[in-house]
């Protein structure tokens, strides 16, 4: 009887970690999405207080920086969430 309560305590563990992991990994991609709707929100308004309205090239490597810290994003949320071998 102890050993199956010991395991479905040691499950219950690991879906608190997991549970938690998760949550930092969502925090942490809400803060930088929260970072590039701002600088966007910014260029925006630059833009439209030119004589002649147009975004900057500084929207394309915001874009660019945004895609590659998703990248690097989903690559550790993959690492951090992978099946034992």
């Amino acid at each position: 009887m102890s050993i199956s309560l010991d395991i479905a305590a040691s499950g219950q563990t690991m879906w608190v970690l997991s549970a938690q992991t998760l949550q930092s990994f969502m925090v942490g991609f809400g803060n930088v999405m929260l970072l590039f709707l701002l600088l966007v929100f910014r260029e925006a308004m630059h833009a439209n207080l030119l004589p002649s309205p147009h975004l900057s090239n500084r929207i394309w490597a915001l874009l660019i920086l945004l895609a590659a810290w998703c990248i690097y994003w989903t690559v550790r949320l993959v690492r951090a969430f992978r099946l034992p071998d």
